[in-house]
């Protein structure tokens, strides 16, 4: 399979936003969560907490609940998580157990290749401190796991020049960034292998303030979010049977609110 590096322009809509949905106990402690598969290869899943089915046939990059800005609601403390093959129920694909804080937001991704035994969860706690006037606030996920330990740099508003050094370095698999606030949009990314610094502009190479990247992406806006917004890094979707030299990015991108 053959890999390209790419560019490409997101324009963020906004959504409704609802926090919160599912069962609830007045009388226990309760956290919200809400599921994305991002396993390119590990098929559609049906998902169970302590047992119990939430969601079926989850693809890929889809969520549940099926609106993004929605959580689902279940009791705090340790939560049994498991992911099964749609229609099945063993052998479990996914088998872990989270700790999970009363009146916390979080999201559980799903990453990783069944075939080079990199799948595993990453247990996110969603921020919704809402941005200061004028201002985005995004983070970022590296939820792909073929891409290694990645560098992000950021440039944004009137700062034309891409920085000396990463924004982020060294973002490693299953990790996440903190927060970040910006003033002025677009927000630009470039996206670089850890340790390899962008170079000038060449042609055919994506590129960011004068530099080219492996990856870079512009992030354009309808109207300033009024909710932080997470972007991860995936693999790529592994079609069955994918004839020989079949292009694929090295990686794709996702935006989830909060």
């Amino acid at each position: 399979m053959k890999v390209l590096a790419f560019s490409f322009m997101l324009l963020v809509a906004l959504l409704t936003v609802s926090c919160g949905g599912g069962p609830s106990s007045q009388n226990s402690p309760t956290a919200q969560i809400r599921i994305m598969q991002a396993s390119g290869d590990l098929g559609n899943v049906d998902v169970q907490f302590n047992g119990n089915t939430v969601a079926n046939n989850l693809g890929w990059r889809q969520t549940f609940p099926i609106k993004a800005t929605s959580y689902t609601t279940v009791q705090a403390g340790t939560v049994h998580y498991q992911e099964f093959a749609t229609g099945t129920n063993s052998p479990a694909l996914v088998d872990t157990h989270f700790a999970l804080s009363s009146n916390a937001f979080y999201t559980v991704i799903t990453a990783g290749e069944q075939s080079s035994a990199s799948v595993a969860t990453i247990l996110l706690t969603d921020d919704h401190v809402v941005p200061a006037p004028g201002q985005v606030r995004l983070r970022f996920v590296n939820a792909a796991s073929a891409a290694g330990p990645l560098d992000l740099y950021f440039v944004s508003g009137s700062n034309a020049g891409l920085p000396s050094s990463p924004s982020v370095p060294a973002l490693g698999y299953k990790s996440s960034s903190n927060y970040f606030s910006f003033t002025g949009a677009p927000v630009q990314l470039c996206v670089n292998a850890s340790g390899v610094a962008p170079i000038g502009g060449l042609p055919g190479l994506p590129g960011v303030g004068g530099a080219s990247c492996m990856m870079s992406v512009t992030l354009q806006f309808q109207s300033l979010p009024q909710t932080s917004l997470t972007f991860v890094f995936l693999d790529p979707y592994i079609p069955l049977n994918a004839p020989p030299g079949t292009f694929s990015p090295l990686m794709v991108l996702a935006s989830l609110p909060f």
